[in-house]
């Protein structure tokens, strides 16, 4: 995964933002929370009841964060009709993309 496409639900119900990825972390909870907790954005206790019983826990980290101008359909976006319920793969460049979206990526 290179990038993320953010949605936006009611009442903008709209893409918003576009994420790079630069890296997809996998570990045991406690190992995440232990290199992503000054960026978490949430606290231990929140994070740990997230993640209770289960033994793996992911975390991306983002290169680069692009927030559209002006927020978007999602229709635009080459096979997608409708905002899905978690996430969907598209096949659209990422040239493209930016260029529906107006992002420049440099």
């Amino acid at each position: 995964i290179n990038y993320l496409i953010v949605y936006a639900t009611a009442p903008t119900k709209k893409v918003v933002v576009l994420l790079e990825v630069d890296l997809v972390m996998k570990d045991a909870p406690q190992n995440i929370w232990d290199v992503t907790q000054n960026e978490s954005g949430v606290s231990y206790e929140f994070f740990m009841n997230y993640f209770n019983e289960v033994s793996t826990a992911y975390a991306i980290k983002f290169r680069n964060i692009y927030k559209l101008p002006n927020p978007i359909d999602i229709t635009v976006i080459k096979g997608v009709k409708i905002a899905p319920q978690a996430y969907q793969y598209v096949d659209t460049s990422i040239s493209d993309l930016c260029k529906k979206m107006g992002v420049d990526i440099k």
